[in-house]
């Protein structure tokens, strides 16, 4: 229209949006990450369940980083439950294992900064604060882990199991993200119910 009525010149060209595409982390890159975590003694505890953390449960540095201790709860068959948002999420073992090592064996609690005391998960060396999200991003990188390739592969894995809402409810995020990811993965779950019929028979 602005064309034809000459309010613009005919010859000009205008961009056009670019897709963007996010990074994502084979999984069976992402399972030897994961096997590693849980299986490297050697490693430190906190690297170890920082690692799980985000490979297997998609949660993003800043959020691992800041974890409460309160958090968690550790049941009697010796799996565990986190609170990412407002329900508790179980964590089974052996997935569990290295946070509860974490929780026995956490970081800077002999130093004057803690003094044998501190409310979070990783605590840090400034006397009340958690450790900070850019040591954790450093220390997982210098693993050959790509933070958001791997962040953006475990959330599809929990999309490709549980519904989008459902893994929004339980793992911190927004409906919105998760069902981004469901459609990029090609698993919306609108359809869930007759799928999950289908899958029951």
């Amino acid at each position: 229209w602005c064309t034809t009525h000459r309010h613009i010149d005919p010859d000009i060209e205008f961009p056009r949006r670019q897709a963007r595409t996010s990074p994502i982390t084979a999984d069976s890159e992402r399972y030897t990450h994961l096997a590693a975590a849980i299986a490297e003694a050697s490693t430190p505890p906190w690297l170890r369940a920082a690692s799980v953390l985000l490979l297997s449960c998609a949660q993003p540095i800043t959020r691992i980083a800041a974890l409460p201790l309160d958090a968690l709860i550790i049941t009697d068959t010796g799996s565990m439950t986190i609170k990412f948002s407002d329900h508790h999420t179980a964590i089974p073992a052996p997935l569990a294992d290295p946070i509860i090592d974490l929780i026995h064996q956490r970081p800077n609690m002999t130093t004057a900064a803690n003094s044998g005391t501190s409310p979070w998960l990783f605590p840090g060396r400034t006397p009340g604060d958690h450790i900070h999200a850019q040591t954790l991003m450093h220390a997982l990188q210098a693993r050959g882990i790509n933070l958001i390739g791997a962040r953006n592969s475990a959330m599809r894995e929990l999309i490709r199991s549980i519904p989008a809402a459902i893994v929004a409810t339980q793992f911190g995020y927004t409906p919105q993200t998760t069902e981004r990811h469901a459609l990029t993965n090609g698993t919306a779950w609108s359809s869930y119910p007759g799928l999950h019929q289908d899958a029951m028979r």
